[in-house]
């Protein structure tokens, strides 16, 4: 079985590690998508990205990042406009 260990420590089957690695690296992807999505979305101020609380997450699927609209980018309602219909 192979075998690695970091800075002399101890030595552990690198098929441990595998989950650990696997789960950083897809963290890393999401994280460059988002990075992405942000700048292609600084030019439409009405959209922006939300993190999701680890304790938040749907263990099935564990969304870790939401688009949303921002409230300050919405439109708003006319209340003089719906007292008085025409």
């Amino acid at each position: 079985m192979p075998v690695w260990q970091r800075d002399r420590g101890e030595v552990t089957p690198i098929w441990n590690d595998r989950a650990a690695f696997c789960q950083n690296l897809l963290e890393f992807a999401e994280e460059i998508i988002i990075f992405g999505c942000v700048e292609k979305t600084s030019r439409v101020p009405m959209v922006t990205f939300v993190g999701t609380p680890e304790n938040e997450r749907n263990t099935d699927c564990p969304i870790r990042f939401r688009a949303h609209f921002r409230e300050d980018a919405l439109p708003k309602e006319n209340s003089a406009k719906n007292e008085n219909p025409a």
